[in-house]
C-alpha cells in the first residue's frame, strides 16, 4: 500500500510535468528523414543488453549509470542492480528490492539504493544489506555520498543527512513547498563544508553539512501567470561547481553565478532550464526549457551560439564528449553538435521508448540508458573522407 501511494503520486506528477515542459501543448520537433540527416561523423553502437524484460511496463525512468572503479554500476527499475566491465561483460547482477527510483550512490565501500517505498538501502558490494531507512518519500536522484554522511533530497521537499554507519537521521532541512512542482528534484551538492542544492519553490539553498542550519538562499525562479502549471519555479537541476564557483539554473528562472564560499551573486542572465550548466574548455553549456542548446561565454554569460534544431524534445543536459557535445532526447535519440559552432554532426537512435537521463563519458566512450532499460556504448570517429 504504501508504495502504491507513492507510485500514484509520482505518476500524476509526471503528467503535470509533461504539460509544465510544453510537450503536452507543444508538439517536439521532427527530425528530417533518416537520409536528410547530417552524418558528418560516425557513431556506433558497440553493445548493449536489456535490463528490464521487453513486455515489461516499467515505473521509474530517470535511471542512469554511475561510473565507479570496479565497472559501470546501473540498476533495472525492477529492482535489479548491475554491474558492467566497460567492455559489457555482465560483471555480477543483484535482485536487491521491488522498484529502484534513482541512479545508485556509489564509493569503494558501499552502494546506497532509492526504493520506490521510499527506503534507502545501503548495501556492500556483494550486494548484501546492512541497514534501511525509511524516508518521507521516494527520491529521483543519486544521494551524495559522504564518508560519515548520506545526504538524499526527496520529493516531498526534505533534504535529509543520515549517519553512514547506523542509518539514523542526523538533520532534516525542509522549506515551504508549492502545490505543483515538476517531477523529481536537484541532487544535492557538496562544495567544501556547505550542501548547495535547489527546491521545487524556486530557491538556491546553501545549508550547514554539519546541521542543516542555512547558510545563504536566492531566488532563482520567478513565478509568472495565475494557474499553478504556469507559475512553476522548480530548481531540478543541480549545481555545477567550477574555480570555487557554483553555476545554477532554474525553470522560468535565472542563470546564475555564486561565489561557493561566500554566497555573493557575481552573475546572472535570465535563462529558463530544468538542466545543469555543462563546462568545456572555452564555453559553458546548457540545455534551456525549450530544448535549445546555447554556447555561452563564461566571463560575460553572452550567448555564442544557439542550436534550435531540437525544440521541445525534452533534451537531457549537455555532455562534453571527446571534441564533442552530446545530448540525448525524450524520443530515444542521441544527438552529437560541434562545440565551437553548434553544427549538427550526427544523430544515432539509442531506445525507440524515450531517454529520460543524461549520458555519461567512460573514457572515451558515451554510455546511455533509456526508458525500456536498454543501456549501450556509443563511440564516434570521423570517415576517413568527410561526408557533406
Amino acid at each position: 500500500m504504501r508504495y502504491s501511494g507513492l507510485l500514484l503520486t509520482l505518476m500524476v506528477a509526471v503528467l503535470l510535468t509533461g504539460c509544465a515542459q510544453g510537450t503536452l501543448r507543444e508538439a517536439p520537433a521532427p527530425l528530417p528523414p533518416e537520409e536528410e540527416r547530417p552524418e558528418l561523423m560516425r557513431m556506433d553502437i558497440d553493445w548493449w543488453h536489456i535490463l528490464v524484460d521487453f513486455n515489461t511496463r516499467a515505473p521509474f525512468h530517470r535511471i542512469a549509470p554511475t561510473l565507479t572503479e570496479q565497472g559501470i554500476l546501473t540498476a533495472s527499475p525492477l529492482g535489479e542492480l548491475v554491474l558492467l566491465s566497460e567492455e559489457g561483460r555482465f560483471i555480477w547482477r543483484r535482485q536487491v528490492t521491488d522498484h529502484i527510483t534513482a541512479p545508485v550512490g556509489a564509493d569503494a565501500r558501499n552502494l546506497f539504493v532509492m526504493t520506490g517505498d521510499g527506503d534507502l538501502l545501503m548495501l556492500d558490494w556483494e550486494g548484501q544489506q546492512r541497514w534501511s531507512t525509511a524516508l518521507t518519500a521516494i527520491a529521483t536522484e543519486a544521494p551524495l555520498v559522504l564518508s560519515d554522511r548520506i545526504i538524499v533530497q526527496t520529493v516531498d521537499g526534505r533534504v535529509t543527512a543520515i549517519e553512514r554507519n547506523t542509518g539514523r537521521a542526523l538533520w532534516v532541512f525542509q522549506d515551504a513547498e508549492p502545490s505543483l512542482t515538476i517531477t523529481g528534484t536537484a541532487k544535492p551538492v557538496r562544495v567544501d563544508d556547505l550542501v548547495v542544492t535547489g527546491l521545487a519553490n524556486g530557491k538556491l539553498i546553501a545549508l550547514n553539512i554539519n546541521d542543516g542550519a542555512t547558510v545563504w538562499e536566492y531566488r532563482i525562479g520567478r513565478a509568472q501567470g495565475k494557474t499553478d502549471v504556469s507559475r512553476l519555479v522548480d530548481v531540478d537541476a543541480a549545481v555545477t561547481v567550477v574555480d570555487g564557483l557554483i553555476l545554477a539554473t532554474g525553470y522560468q528562472g535565472d542563470l546564475m553565478v555564486i561565489e561557493a564560499r561566500s554566497g555573493r551573486v557575481l552573475g546572472a542572465k535570465a535563462l529558463s532550464s530544468h538542466r545543469s550548466v555543462t563546462v568545456g574548455e572555452q564555453y559553458w553549456f546548457v540545455v534551456n526549457a525549450d530544448s535549445h542548446v546555447l554556447a555561452l561565454d563564461p566571463n560575460t554569460l553572452d550567448e555564442v551560439w544557439r542550436q534550435e534544431q531540437f525544440t521541445f524534445r525534452r533534451l537531457s543536459e549537455a555532455v562534453v564528449w571527446r571534441d564533442t557535445l552530446a545530448v540525448a532526447d525524450g524520443k530515444g535519440f542521441v544527438h552529437l553538435l560541434d562545440q565551437e559552432s553548434g553544427e549538427w554532426l550526427v544523430t544515432r537512435s539509442v531506445d525507440w521508448t524515450g531517454i529520460s537521463t543524461a549520458p555519461i563519458v567512460v573514457g572515451d566512450y558515451l554510455i546511455q540508458q533509456g526508458n525500456s532499460s536498454r543501456i549501450k556504448r556509443l563511440s564516434h570517429r570521423p570517415y576517413r573522407f568527410p561526408i557533406r
